[in-house]
């Protein structure tokens, strides 16, 4: 790969690179493969490179030709930019006095699908039901009160989603019958002492309840991309202190 020419505010060549200037390329490149700018091969490749190049240009070149991503790593909510840690954020859009909290909820979907998301208050129970339908719970926006939150689920020959963002602590238990009952909670980070609890169960027969965790407005295929650009930029982090050693 041949290497960018020196322009106004590069360094010049032969400048010792620093760690944190190394960390932050490294990053970038996580970021570049997380988003489908690079194969893998390239792209290991170019972090042998990050971690080997002594020199600032050098180690420029290897972002070079790549396409902007916004200047580089992008920045978690509530956190400094490029820390390459899992994103934590607090649950819900805010909290709820408890006499705003209902004691019981029904979400069905009988041949037909249903829908909970935006700014709503989850009940202390809900029960969901979905019979040859769908049903779908997103709790990004959700505005909790104190306590827990106990979703109970049962389904037959349909499907269940919910959808949880950072910052609650979710705890499943629950049985699937040529079906599945299964969770995605990567990328959930550390939650706080006080983080509201989402405990969910249920049967799933001939039929699927999934667990999701995403931050607010987060496709899924944006919550992947930025479960693997933070694993790749944890582990060369690891490779790089280890290096050091």
């Amino acid at each position: 790969m041949s290497h960018a020419s020196e322009g106004p505010g590069r360094a010049p060549r032969g400048r010792a690179v620093s760690g944190a200037e190394r960390d932050r390329v490294i990053e970038a490149l996580c970021e570049h493969y997380a988003q489908d700018h690079l194969e893998v091969a390239e792209f290991e490749r170019r972090l042998d490179r990050a971690n080997r190049v002594s020199a600032l240009d050098e180690l420029h070149a290897l972002l070079a030709d790549l396409p902007e991503v916004g200047g580089g790593p992008p920045a978690a909510p509530g956190g400094s930019q490029g820390e390459g840690r899992s994103v934590t954020v607090p649950a819900g859009a805010g909290r709820v006095d408890a006499s705003r909290v209902p004691d019981t909820q029904t979400e069905l979907a009988l041949f037909s699908g249903r829908s909970r998301t935006g700014s709503w208050v989850p009940a202390r129970k809900i029960r969901v039901y979905a019979f040859m339908g769908g049903v779908e719970l997103d709790l990004r926006e959700a505005l909790f009160g104190p306590g827990e939150v106990h979703i109970q689920c049962v389904t037959m020959m349909g499907g269940i989603e919910i959808i949880v963002p950072p910052g609650v602590r979710v705890e499943t238990g629950g049985a699937a019958i040529f079906g599945a009952f299964d969770e995605a909670l990567e990328g959930m980070g550390p939650t706080p002492a006080d983080a509201p609890v989402v405990r969910i169960s249920g049967l799933a027969f001939m039929a699927g309840v999934e667990v999701h965790a995403r931050l607010p407005g987060e496709s899924g295929r944006q919550a992947r991309r930025r479960i693997k650009s933070e694993k790749r930029a944890q582990l060369e982090r690891a490779r790089d202190r280890e290096g050091d050693r």
